[in-house]
């Protein structure tokens, strides 16, 4: 991701020496460019470990304003860069359970952050979280989905996409399609605040012995 007129890469696979073919792979750390160079990453310098007591590995980075949202695939952590140093720069936050499996499972909006993984959909803005599958609290009768409908939907081929025009969000069930029930998708609407579901709206057509992928929502 870029932010701050610097590049931020993570999970990384760097050659063991010079020359070297092989990798040493560092999946929880990120490295950062220098201002406005942001194809160039000085290892080992600025590099950056958030936590490497998780045993967890970064899937994807996004960032919003003065912050770098690093996602694992258990855990969120948000990372405050608004002093411009990277020696300055500090965990703002930790989110367990708010992690991602694939990084076509989250996505940016107008003025947020959407994402999905099993346990629900999320949204981020002005420095607040909210689980969008549920009402207010975790009660169950609560639930605006069914948590066991959600997490057999939500899988790996899962992607998400956003409209900015009617400022929908979409969880489609799968990228690739055999059946018409992979185009299903859930939808929610940032400006109503609701969801609702649609039938095969994304499916593309395509048998078990003629797969159709989406590749661009």
């Amino acid at each position: 991701t870029i932010a701050g007129r610097r590049s931020f890469i993570g999970n990384l696979g760097i050659k063991s020496s010079l020359g070297s073919l092989d990798l040493e792979y560092h999946n929880d750390k990120m490295i950062i460019s220098p201002v406005g160079r942001l194809d160039t990453f000085p290892y080992p310098y600025n590099e950056i470990t958030v936590d490497s007591s998780d045993g967890d590995e970064i899937i994807a980075l996004d960032s919003m304003g003065d912050k770098v949202f690093q996602f694992k695939r258990n855990v969120l952590y948000i990372i405050n860069i608004s002093s411009g140093m990277p020696s300055e720069f500090f965990l703002e936050s930790k989110f367990r359970f708010r992690g991602i499996d694939n990084r076509a499972h989250k996505v940016r909006t107008s003025n947020g952050m959407f994402w999905v993984n099993k346990t629900g959909a999320f949204y981020y803005k002005d420095g607040d979280i909210i689980n969008l599958t549920l009402s207010g609290d975790d009660d169950d009768s609560k639930l605006r989905i069914n948590k066991l409908k959600w997490r057999d939907f939500i899988t790996s081929n899962t992607i998400v996409g956003y409209e900015p025009s009617s400022e929908q969000c979409f969880v489609i069930k799968n990228h690739t399609h055999t059946e018409r029930h992979h185009g299903d998708c859930y939808v929610y609407n940032i400006v109503l605040d609701n969801w609702t579901f649609g039938d095969g709206r994304f499916y593309s057509g395509g048998t078990a012995s003629s797969v159709r992928n989406i590749t661009n929502i």
